[in-house]
């Protein structure tokens, strides 16, 4: 993509350098970018986590996700990574070629199932509030509610140990909840990294 830190002569490719992070670079500026940290209750509460949440968690192809690390970020590498990412490709471009992300690697590293049928259905609700009580059994507060959306520190704060004596389906509430909070904050973030759509079919 450079060669000795100077932009390529024919620029004609790169359709979006305006609001690419070597664009800075190129110009002298340089840039540190600091991703959003997620502090996850259930990741670090493991020990106390219902045995029979977890189990639902595993049954539904969720389960790995609980052992995701709470791990320290490099920032530097995440900046020189971004700075090979071209999104007029969605590749990165290495001085070997082009590679991507693909399916198998969020497989190994994330330990999500790849293989069955595909999940598929409507991405709107004609009631949110409805369905927010019937699959989490509250209808949680205008405040953290936005379209279809809900704030993840909601569930992240509301959704935290199980209360003992439960029937089955608050067991089923409590891993739904836990389900869109992994989704919202460490394996699907939005851009502002706070809400998780609720119209996801968990």
């Amino acid at each position: 993509m450079t060669r000795n830190g100077r932009p390529p002569q024919d620029m004609s490719l790169l359709r979006l350098q305006h609001e690419h992070i070597t664009h800075d670079l190129w110009e002298g500026r340089e840039r540190v970018l600091r991703p959003r940290i997620a502090r996850v209750w259930i990741l670090n509460n493991q020990d106390i986590l219902d045995p029979r949440v977890i189990n639902l968690m595993h049954q539904a192809g969720f389960g790995h996700a609980l052992y995701i690390p709470d791990m320290d970020v490099n920032h530097f590498l995440i900046s020189s990574l971004l700075e090979r990412w071209r999104s007029e490709t969605y590749t990165f471009h290495f001085p070997h070629g082009e590679t991507t992300v693909t399916l198998e690697d969020v497989a190994v590293l994330l330990g999500l199932p790849i293989d069955g049928d595909v999940v598929i259905g409507p991405t709107t609700v004609d009631d949110i509030f409805t369905t927010f009580h019937e699959h989490l059994g509250v209808i949680p507060p205008l405040t953290v509610i936005r379209g279809n959306s809900i704030r993840v520190s909601w569930l992240n704060t509301t959704f935290q140990q199980l209360p003992p004596n439960t029937n089955n389906e608050v067991i089923a509430q409590y891993a739904r909840a836990y389900i869109l909070t992994l989704i919202g904050s460490i394996l699907m973030p939005d851009t502002s990294a706070v809400r998780v759509c609720k119209t996801r079919r968990i």
